[in-house]
């Protein structure tokens, strides 16, 4: 499991179909080694809890990472959206736990 702070969500709800895959972004800060990660939530309606700007951690479930990536990833940013080459990142959803 993976700790994760939200920095920025970009959604993108448009359906997936035939070759185009649409995928949410999140940008997110990995809480353990203050590393910044992007994480792509592929074909699906981003959370409830995604949107709002909430002061507590998510995490990624290590049996969630998919490893058959696509080659091409449609995102929804500002066209001063800027993504570093350095970035990791990871194809994903996020969980939120709630105790």
């Amino acid at each position: 499991m993976y700790w994760l702070k939200i920095l920025e969500t970009y959604p993108n709800e448009s359906v997936c179909s035939g070759k185009i895959t649409n995928a949410n972004l999140y940008i997110c800060e990995n809480i353990e080694n203050r590393d910044t990660l992007c994480v792509f939530e592929t074909c699906s309606k981003i959370p409830d809890f995604a949107k709002e700007k909430l002061y507590e951690n998510f995490c990624i479930m290590k049996e969630n990472i998919r490893k058959d990536v696509p080659e091409i990833v449609v995102i929804s940013v500002p066209k001063s959206f800027k993504m570093p080459g350095n970035l990791k990142y990871v194809f994903s959803n996020l969980t939120r736990l709630i105790d």
